[in-house]
């Protein structure tokens, strides 16, 4: 049996006379020796000695109830908090500055070679298995892919878009909005 202690919540069969209480209440005191301790809980009904291990009441038992953890709930935030709470320049851009222009340029030399002549846009369809493009890239890290752009760069793409794809499975509302950006990409309506 658990270490039960005054105060927990426990679940008891206790023996009252000729008849056996089974209920749940909170413990108000141990007395008795540690080997053979005698409990009051205190319930709905009342309240109930409860001596488990004693030979003269058999049918006696305490089990305690472990609470259930409280739920972590994040905050409720509006649109305007959650954007305000994203520190897009200091916490990303300022990070990662150049970086990110080398992606961006990853990206006009992609569309250009996937989609000749139309606007820059990033066509969902055209791969999925990034985690597997990702790995082979950083097995070249540091060096010219054959297109003489670095196999570094491709690895953030393919980081970039492995994380963009998961966060909109895992958010079908998002997948929808990016989905009608890329749309508008696509056409040309976003410059």
């Amino acid at each position: 049996m658990s270490e039960i202690k005054v105060g927990d919540r426990v679940r008891f069969t206790a023996t009252e006379g000729n008849s056996i209480c089974r209920s749940e209440g909170r413990v108000h005191s141990i007395t008795g020796s540690r080997s053979a301790p005698r409990y009051t809980i205190h319930y709905s009904g009342g309240t109930a000695l409860v001596w488990p291990g004693d030979p003269e009441y058999t049918s006696d038992s305490l089990e305690l109830i472990t609470p259930e953890p409280a739920p972590v709930q994040a905050p409720v935030l509006t649109e305007a908090q959650r954007r305000k709470n994203q520190p897009m320049a200091r916490g990303c851009l300022d990070y990662f500055g150049p970086a990110l222009a080398a992606v961006a340029e990853l990206s006009r030399i992609g569309g250009e070679q996937h989609h000749p002549g139309a606007p820059m846009h990033w066509d969902y369809s055209k791969s999925a298995d990034h985690s597997d493009c990702l790995l082979r890239h950083l097995m070249d890290r540091g060096t010219p892919d054959t297109d003489g752009i670095s196999h570094t760069v491709k690895v953030a793409w393919r980081a970039l878009a492995l994380l963009q794809s998961e966060l909109e499975a895992a958010d079908p509302a998002l997948h929808a909005k990016c989905q009608a950006l890329r749309d508008m990409a696509a056409r040309g309506e976003r410059k």
